[in-house]
């Protein structure tokens, strides 16, 4: 899992929880009692694995940054190899 798609999840989250509180004021101005968030239960029930899993996509995430950037500029300046060559396979 790279960034982007931590900050996709990200978002997505942040847009679920805003969707649960607008459907919470739209319930109690109705009358009708609020039923329990499946994500707010996660969130209170499982924080410790969340931010394990949080740990692991940054993780996963700077791996990807160092092979794939970071890498072909060290190979460049160091070796003089060219970017287009330096994440080929070797024969």
């Amino acid at each position: 899992m790279n960034s982007a798609t931590l900050y996709r999840m990200i978002v997505d989250v942040l847009h679920r929880i805003a969707n649960h509180c607008q459907s919470l004021s739209r319930d109690e101005a109705i009358g009708k009692k609020a039923e329990h968030s499946p994500l707010l239960d996660t969130v209170r029930n499982h924080a410790p694995l969340l931010a394990r899993l949080a740990a692991l996509s940054a993780f996963n995430a700077v791996g990807f940054y160092v092979m794939f950037v970071y890498i072909v500029s060290w190979l460049q300046l160091a070796d003089g190899i060219a970017p287009s060559r330096a994440l080929e396979r070797p024969l």
